[in-house]
């Protein structure tokens, strides 16, 4: 049995003769007591590890002090780290460093007292109770510290499904709400499921011989649907003083574009931005293809920024027809490419001029704005600039555009001239 030395504080054995840690004999301090008392110091061993408490508490709040046999305060560790993590991080990591000191600590053992006879056998029994206690926590520590653990997995996985949960409820309020169309509804409720791919940039056939003619968009936006109705999808717009090429007319809207792959995904049209946008014949999509159409009232045959008093005759036709220009055309990526190269097209007679009285510092300003919008998709060159007379030229793609300011005649002159 094991008792604790009266001089020193640690324990030795009850038949040693003298403390092997500070040699008091053993006698010197037992006749101190008296004859009718005994002492009885029951001492349990605990063969818990301070640096694998400490490593447990890291890797868990309170799993080192339930590895100690400490099962209570595991318990309060682990919710007050929990706790003060959920309210602020450094708060969090200052209580678990304590949490973890606490695992390493290391208790002091008590000094014995002398006790009677029946207190001894009060305090074996005690000491008893205690040990039975300490062995039930000894074989189910792991089992208490693997609840902690599966309840940290449901607590990470509560957290974890609470955004998908989130478009769940999302789906089904878009799925059933009463006042959205049935095409609207599928579609919401597949954006919650899968990211629909951007489609492809729209390329031109290889064999693209289809003749076009080139009409100005007078309207300040003009949409461009899949079909030549205002039930098709909306795929894109022009702007005002745009360049629109027209390849067919049909009941007052003419066809801007060649024929391209409609890019249908689940039955929705990939180019479609507002609108209809199924995948269907009335939607404009014939062998899986799309064109895009504009209404003809909003076309006209002169550039809206160029005109004079003269309106621009608007293209109409109430029945089917097909464009071709009669002169030489060229794209804006060929004019580019030439004039930068000094290789100016070829360019008949005028075709048309128009003169307008006006002060040549207005007349300045109307020009530049002018030329400055068709510089975006044409090429530009100031011809002259003096004090008296300016003159700027664009070159467009069925034709060139000269615009003349003169100081001594106040007026604005207009030239077109076509190619050759």
């Amino acid at each position: 049995m094991l008792v604790l030395c009266s001089e020193c504080e640690r324990e030795i054995s009850d038949k040693a003769k003298a403390c092997p840690h500070c040699g008091i004999p053993v006698q010197h301090w037992t006749e101190a007591i008296a004859p009718e008392t005994t002492v009885q110091q029951v001492v349990v061993h605990n063969s818990s590890n301070p640096g694998v408490a400490a490593l447990l508490s890291i890797v868990i709040p309170g799993l080192g002090q339930l590895y100690k046999g400490q099962p209570a305060n595991g318990i309060v560790w682990f919710i007050l780290v929990i706790v003060c993590y959920a309210g602020a991080i450094p708060l969090g990591v200052l209580v678990h460093i304590a949490c973890i000191l606490g695992a390493a600590a290391r208790k002091k053992p008590k000094q014995p007292k002398a006790s009677s006879a029946a207190s001894a056998s009060r305090q074996s029994a005690v000491a008893s109770n205690h040990q039975s206690s300490l062995d039930f926590v000894d074989r189910y520590r792991f089992a208490i510290a693997g609840v902690i653990v599966l309840a940290l997995v449901v607590m990470v996985g509560a957290n974890d499904s609470e955004p998908s949960n989130a478009l769940s409820k999302e789906a089904k309020t878009a799925d059933t709400s009463p006042s959205q169309p049935t095409e609207a509804k599928r579609v919401a409720t597949k954006s919650f499921t899968a990211v629909r791919k951007s489609p492809p940039r729209p390329t031109p056939p290889a064999n693209d011989s289809e003749p076009t003619t080139d009409y100005w968009v007078t309207a300040d936006k003009l949409s461009r649907r899949t079909c030549p109705s205002t039930d098709c999808g909306v795929v894109g717009s022009f702007s005002f003083g745009d360049v629109a090429q027209v390849r067919e007319t049909d009941a007052g809207w003419a066809r801007v574009s060649y024929f391209y792959d409609a890019y249908c995904d689940d039955g929705v049209v990939g180019y479609v931005q507002s609108g209809r946008s199924e995948c269907v014949a009335a939607n404009g999509v014939a062998g899986g293809q799309i064109s895009e159409w504009v209404s003809a009232d909003y076309l006209a045959n002169e550039n809206p920024n160029l005109s004079s008093a003269k309106a621009p005759s608007p293209l109409t036709s109430g029945t089917p027809t097909r464009h071709a220009s009669l002169n030489v055309a060229y794209t804006p990526q060929q004019l580019n490419r030439m004039i930068n190269a000094g290789n100016f097209p070829e360019q008949g007679d005028p075709t048309s001029t128009d003169s307008q009285r006006m002060d040549f510092a207005e007349c300045l300003i109307r020009v530049n704005a002018v030329m400055t919008s068709i510089r975006e998709h044409y090429p530009v060159k100031t011809i002259v600039d003096t004090a008296i007379v300016y003159v700027s030229k664009a070159w467009t793609n069925d034709g060139v555009v000269m615009a003349t300011c003169s100081e001594p005649d106040s007026k604005m002159v207009l030239t077109r001239s076509a190619y050759l």
